[in-house]
C-alpha cells in the first residue's frame, strides 16, 4: 500500500502542546514522537475511520515504504494500530466535530474527585509478588512482571500544561504522545528502545538496527546492584541476544554494557545491542519477535505470560506496549513505560517491577510507586 504524505514531520513540541486543547480526541487520531537527539519529532494524523487496525507487529511489513505511526497493546495477539499521514496538525484543530455533539467541552467536567484510586490496594499487589515469588520458587519461570495504576480526576484544559513539563523534564527520553478514539490519549517518557534502525538514529550508515535491553531500578543514580538486579537484566540480555541470532544470524553484533543507565529520577542497569548489515524488514521482524520482552513480561515467556493472565486483574492495554514512528529511511519503536492515559476525564498512571527469587514484596511495591512518581509530580 502507498499513500501521499500529507504530515508535517519535523514539528517542534511546542506546536502539538498548543494544539492539544483544541483537537477532538473523539474524533482524530494521532501520534507524536519526539527525538532527543533532533530536537524534533514526527506527527501523524488522520480521522479515526482512516485509522488502520493490524493483526500483528509483523503486519508492518506490508506498510514498509511508506511512512505512519504505530501503536501496539502488551497483549499478543491484540490488534495494533496505524495512524497514516493524512492531516497535518492545524487540520486537527479545525476539525472540532462540535455541531454533531462530539466533542465535551471540559468547562462540564467535574474534577472534584478523591485523589489518587489506586486499581488493587498495595496489600493487593504485595500479595501478588508473594505469589509470583512462591511460583518462582516452585519453577514455573523465573522471572514475571507484575503492574498496578492509579488514577484521578483530571480536566482535559489540564493535558498541554501536563504534556509540556513531562516534555522538559525528560527531554532526553523517548517521549511519545498517541491517541487512538475510545482508547485513550497516551503519554510516555520512556528509557527504553524496543528496536530503531536508520540514519536519524544511529548515524550516517542506514544499514544498522538497535535494541536495548532495560531492567533493574533504583531512585537516583545508585549504581550497587544487587544479584536480584544484575540477574533480572542478564534475563532480559539474554533474551534479545538470542533474537538477534534467531532473526539476524551472528552478523557483526556488538555490545554495550551492562551500564547503569540514568533515567532522570530514576537509574537502571542497561545493555545496547547493535547490529551492523541490518535494514528495515529486520527491525520490523526483531520488534516482532522481541514483543514482549522478559523486561515488560517476564521468562520463560508462556509460562509468565500465562500467570499475568491468570492473577494480574490489570489491562494494561498499551502500557508495555511499544508505540513510535517509521519512515522508509528509518525506525524508531520504543516500549511504553513511564505511561498515563487520559480518558473519561480521568488520568490513570501505570508502573511495573519485575520479580525474580530475590525480589522483596515490600521492595516492588515501592519502586512501582517512584515509577508513578516520575509522571505524577508533573500534573
Amino acid at each position: 500500500m502507498a499513500w501521499e504524505f500529507h504530515g508535517k514531520g519535523g514539528i517542534h513540541p511546542e506546536m502539538l502542546f498548543e494544539a492539544v486543547p483544541d483537537i477532538d480526541l473523539s474524533r482524530i487520531a494521532f501520534g507524536f514522537q519526539y527525538f532527543p537527539e533532533t530536537g524534533f519529532a514526527d506527527f501523524f494524523a488522520c480521522d479515526s475511520e482512516s485509522v488502520v487496525e493490524l493483526d500483528s507487529p509483523i503486519s508492518l511489513l506490508s506498510y514498509l515504504g511508506n511512512s505512519a505511526f504505530v501503536a501496539f497493546p502488551f497483549q499478543p495477539g491484540a490488534k495494533g494500530y496505524l495512524i497514516p499521514p493524512f492531516l497535518d496538525i492545524q487540520a486537527c484543530v479545525s476539525r472540532r466535530f462540535v455541531v454533531e455533539g462530539f466533542y465535551r467541552d471540559d468547562e462540564d467536567s467535574d474534577d472534584s474527585g478523591e485523589g489518587f484510586v489506586s486499581v488493587g490496594t498495595d496489600s493487593v499487589y504485595k500479595s501478588l509478588v508473594s505469589a509470583a515469588i512462591e511460583s518462582i520458587d516452585n519453577g514455573i519461570f523465573e522471572k514475571v512482571v507484575l503492574s498496578r495504576s492509579v488514577r484521578l480526576p483530571f480536566s482535559g484544559k489540564e493535558l498541554a500544561g501536563f504534556l509540556k513539563r513531562i516534555c522538559e523534564r525528560y527531554s532526553g527520553s523517548n517521549f511519545v504522545v498517541f491517541n487512538i478514539p475510545g482508547k485513550g490519549l497516551w503519554v510516555s517518557a520512556s528509557p527504553e528502545i524496543l528496536v530503531a534502525s536508520g540514519h536519524s538514529i544511529l548515524g550516517a550508515n542506514h544499514s544498522q538496527v538497535l535494541a536495548h535491553a532495560l531492567a533493574g531500578t533504583k531512585l537516583g543514580n545508585d549504581t550497587l546492584w544487587s544479584e536480584k538486579e544484575i540477574i533480572e537484566q542478564a534475563l532480559v540480555a539474554g533474551f534479545i541476544r538470542d533474537k538477534f541470532a534467531e532473526i539476524a544470524g551472528q552478523g557483526q553484533l556488538k555490545e554495550f554494557g551492562p551500564i547503569t543507565f540514568d533515567a532522570g529520577d530514576l537509574s537502571h542497569i542497561s545493555t545496547v545491542f547493535h547490529l551492523e548489515g541490518g535494514n528495515a524488514e529486520l527491525a520490523v521482524r526483531l520488534a516482532a519477535s522481541l514483543h514482549p520482552t522478559p523486561a515488560v513480561c517476564g521468562f520463560p515467556f508462556d509460562s509468565a505470560y500465562g500467570w499475568i493472565v491468570d492473577n494480574e486483574e490489570l489491562d494494561r492495554s498499551f502500557f508495555t506496549g511499544f508505540s513510535g514512528s517509521f519512515h522508509p529511511e528509518r525506525i524508531k519503536f520504543v516500549v511504553n513505560l513511564r505511561t498515563a492515559c487520559f480518558r473519561d476525564e480521568q488520568l490513570i498512571f501505570y508502573a511495573g517491577a519485575g520479580i525474580t527469587s530475590g525480589s522483596d514484596p515490600e521492595a516492588e511495591l515501592s519502586e512501582t510507586a517512584a515509577k508513578i512518581n516520575v509522571l505524577r509530580q508533573l500534573i
